[in-house]
């Protein structure tokens, strides 16, 4: 079966990966949640009605309406396969399987969290190369992550991030995005005191082509959650003679422990290129990896997703009671490059509160209204993970797809 996208993974799950400050954790949880899945448990039954199928997964199972699940070992071959979960139950999950399905799945069924799908071409002692494992319609960057990054001077705070267009093992690249001389990117992981026994919240979002990696990496979890959010790959680009339409987007600063915004996050609305995003070269190939912006249109630049009021309307509307959404552009130079897949920033002004009393949760879902009727949104907090407050500040993901609308 195909695999299905976009898929959504998190701290929360059951059996994912820890994120402490260590030599390769970041590693440990790429190669999880890209590359092998996680959390394998097995199915207490399947039972069929039309195209709809309850998947009893036991209780507890934390499982949330939106993320995909790889079931496997059912001796019909209906049930083997990537299924995205429509519904939640306290001990079971719904799906949707092909019409003409069998009423019931027999053999050692067991189901995991479903994987991105990338690969992982090279490897060595605390690194790793990841690529995409389409073949069209991508860029095909890769991204060497170095996760032991002692010429940073931050221990293990943090990881390295550089893209290369070319690469022919862990250590030799060609084309590297950025270049060193124009700047050295991380991506944080946990600022490595001994709150939570050092692990920190994270999530991944995306398809085969981008993902997401947000984190809070600063001890404040109980009380704000606020997380930092980066990524790498393909954009959704709208213009088919733009073979660069890619991006990475890291810190180029201790993240772990930062006490103010940062306009490198992709939760950030900016106009004017950052230190933290670049493409690999201009739409014409000619050139050096190139600045790029991330923002909503109609939104204040230089402001938190969900901290813009640009329309003088709080949350919730007094009309609609909702949300107002809008995609994200990435410009470089004179020229629009694409849209963030799957991102919406929020077009509101969040009222301040705490973990307990905010406008919206860390990980909640909302149904989408308009133009994204029928899709289910998935929240996730943005901006200084060392507030001692809550921001009131964020963004959305599409959970139900398709995140790309032009490629």
């Amino acid at each position: 079966m195909p695999a299905v996208y976009p898929k959504f993974l998190c701290s929360l799950d059951y059996g994912a990966p820890t994120l402490p400050a260590t030599a390769g954790s970041l590693i440990a949880l790429l190669d999880a949640c890209l590359l092998n899945g996680y959390g394998s448990r097995p199915v207490g039954s399947i039972a069929v009605t039309g195209t709809t199928a309850q998947v009893n997964v036991g209780t507890g199972h934390g499982l949330m309406a939106g993320q995909v699940i790889l079931i496997s070992g059912a001796n019909e071959s209906q049930f083997n396969g990537e299924f995205k979960i429509t519904a939640v139950g306290f001990s079971s999950v719904t799906i949707t399987v092909a019409a003409g399905s069998p009423a019931s799945a027999t053999g050692t069924v067991v189901f995991k969290m479903a994987p991105l799908g990338w690969t992982k071409p090279f490897s060595g002692t605390n690194k790793a190369v990841y690529r995409t494992a389409a073949t069209i319609n991508t860029v095909g960057l890769y991204l060497r992550v170095d996760d032991n990054p002692t010429a940073l001077g931050w221990a293990n705070r943090v990881a390295q991030v550089t893209a290369y267009e070319m690469m022919t093992d862990v250590d030799t690249g060609f084309y590297p995005v950025p270049r060193p001389t124009q700047n050295v990117l991380n991506w944080p992981k946990s600022d490595g005191s001994a709150v939570n026994g050092g692990l920190r919240n994270w999530a991944i979002f995306g398809d085969d082509r981008f993902f997401y990696f947000w984190v809070n990496p600063y001890p404040n979890i109980s009380t704000t959650m606020n997380g930092v959010t980066v990524g790498f790959g393909d954009l959704d680009a709208a213009q088919t003679i733009d073979g660069y339409g890619a991006i990475l987007a890291g810190f180029t600063i201790d993240a772990s422990s930062m006490g103010s915004n940062n306009p490198s996050d992709l939760g950030y609305s900016v106009t004017s290129g950052t230190t933290g995003c670049y493409l690999p070269r201009p739409p014409n190939g000619v050139g050096a990896p190139q600045l790029g912006a991330h923002f909503s249109p109609g939104t204040i630049s230089a402001s938190n997703s969900g901290n813009l009021g640009n329309f003088g309307v709080g949350w919730p509307d007094s009309c609609s009671g909702g949300f107002f959404l809008n995609s994200v552009v990435v410009i470089a130079g004179t020229g629009m490059r694409g849209y963030l897949p799957g991102m919406h920033h929020i077009m509101q002004t969040l009222p301040l509160g705490t973990s307990v009393a905010s406008a919206i949760q860390t990980f909640a879902q909302i149904d989408g209204m308009r133009n994204l009727l029928g899709k289910k949104l998935v929240f996730l907090s943005s901006g200084s993970p060392a507030s001692s407050s809550w921001v009131g500040a964020g963004y959305f993901f599409d959970l139900t797809g398709p995140i790309r609308n032009f490629n």
